[in-house]
């Protein structure tokens, strides 16, 4: 009986160090594959920039995309967001044929609603574009008008590409969904190569075909992992239902956080010409390398520790979730540093010709220091955020995040009439404090109780 019971405590731990230098992997690969997608958005902007500079143009094509971008954002995330927790429910239910009924029925139902939200946009142009336009003149405005019925096709491609890959990694297939998104800032590259004389037009083309490309290559990854889903309606089963009862606090969340964004833009749009494209240049190496680890690691554990949730496994789950707080804390805080000390040299190696400036270069590299502030506080409530999402606690994070949009649109108001641009930024690293504070708070009550409950039956 004692040999009996130290092989299977051996064999436990053996699945343990499997498991977790499988997760170490996966974390690699989507990491290897972030950098090579991040560096080829870089090597995209670095020549719009030489192309566009900070011109009218290049004002346009983002305020075109930034309010279709923020909404595809915030639906294709709560699609992934309610897809991995409760497949894990549903394949904890009844297996592999239950979870494919519940990917079937909520394909149908993001697919309908993706579609109604892309048609919806087109006539919603003039009440929505004058958020970032005010200050654009009738030429400018009537370029951004082109480009965003150019673009709009993208929404509904967008969001479903990251349905798409949220059903891949339930299953752990990180590598495809990872790789496939360096599609998109080669075919903005390749229009631009191939129709020069088409303006700022040609790359914004080039970008909804790249997304149709990349949604493609995920469905011909799910035909090749006999993961094919066909969307239909079995009845609503009880895993629908409950997703669907999840989408309304992912979107509001979604709404509210994401939202920031598109009031950082905004405030920089009435500061006048290039303070838009300032800011948007200075955030380029930022959220790079803010996504290369924090969505590697939110990406790979966020259906692991969905399935700890549905099996109750919490005391495991609180033991990952320190360990990994230590290695993100070991590896943003480094990068922070090298970001601030190194801001101006790498605005200026990466950008500083053609038609950007040596005072864009002054301009953006402050910019670029401020938003570097926020690296670890931003990686860290991410992991959170996911951590709470697994938990289904999304509920909760919506209070939290209605308060931080409020902090937000007073500080950026206030910061850009003192400070100008720059302030919209420092506005910016003080929200994700917060919000890491806030989700930190939240994760240890939430956590406390639930080893307490277990603690109470035993």
């Amino acid at each position: 009986m004692a040999v009996q019971t130290r092989s299977l405590a051996l064999s436990s731990r053996l699945g343990r160090v499997i498991q977790s230098r499988q997760l170490i992997t996966h974390i690699g690969i989507v990491a290897l594959c972030s950098v090579g997608v991040k560096a080829t958005g870089m090597v995209r902007d670095v020549i719009l920039a030489s192309e566009f500079g900070t011109s009218d143009a290049a004002d346009a094509f983002i305020a075109a995309w930034a309010l279709p971008q923020m909404l595809a954002g915030i639906t294709g995330s709560a699609l992934a967001g309610v897809i991995v927790p409760w497949h894990a429910e549903a394949h904890r239910q009844g297996g592999d044929e239950r979870a494919r009924r519940f990917l079937s029925e909520i394909t149908i139902i993001a697919g309908i609603a993706l579609a109604l939200l892309t048609l919806l946009l087109l006539p919603l142009r003039d009440l929505l574009l004058p958020l970032l336009t005010s200050s654009f003149g009738p030429e400018k405005l009537a370029q951004t008008e082109r480009l965003w019925a150019l673009m709009l096709p993208a929404v509904f491609l967008y969001a479903m590409i990251m349905g798409l890959s949220a059903v891949l990694n339930t299953s752990d297939r990180f590598t495809l969904p990872a790789a496939l998104p360096l599609i998109v800032p080669l075919t903005t590259i390749g229009a631009l190569w191939v129709y020069p004389q088409g303006g700022i037009e040609a790359p914004a083309a080039g970008f909804v075909i790249g997304n149709l490309f990349h949604g493609g290559g995920l469905l011909w990854g799910l035909h090749q992992h006999d993961m094919d889903i066909i969307p239909s309606w079995h009845g609503g089963l009880t895993e629908t239902k409950g997703a669907l009862v999840q989408v309304a606090p992912f979107l509001a969340n979604g709404i509210v956080f994401d939202g920031i964004g598109i009031v950082d833009q905004a405030m920089a749009a009435t500061l006048g010409q290039g303070n838009l494209a300032t800011l948007s240049y200075g955030n380029k190496l930022i959220i790079p390398v803010l996504s290369i680890g924090s969505m590697a690691l939110a990406t790979v554990v966020y259906p692991r520790f969905s399935r700890m949730v549905a099996a109750g496994e919490w005391d495991r789950l609180y033991r990952q979730v320190r360990i990994y707080l230590g290695f993100i804390l070991m590896a943003t805080i480094p990068a922070m540093i090298a970001c601030v000390l190194l801001s101006s040299t790498i605005v200026r190696v990466l950008f500083e010709r053609g038609a950007f400036t040596a005072a864009d270069t002054a301009a953006v590299s402050d910019v670029q220091a401020t938003y570097a502030l926020m690296i670890p506080a931003y990686v860290i409530s991410l992991f959170l955020s996911r951590v709470l999402n697994a938990m289904r606690a999304t509920r909760i994070i919506v209070i939290g995040s209605v308060g931080i949009f409020v902090v937000n649109l007073i500080c950026d108001y206030l910061f850009k009439e003192w400070i100008g641009v720059w302030g919209i930024a420092l506005a910016t690293v003080i929200n994700y404090l917060i919000a890491l504070a806030f989700n930190a708070y939240v994760f240890r009550r939430l956590m406390t109780a639930r080893l307490a409950e277990i603690g109470a039956e035993t």
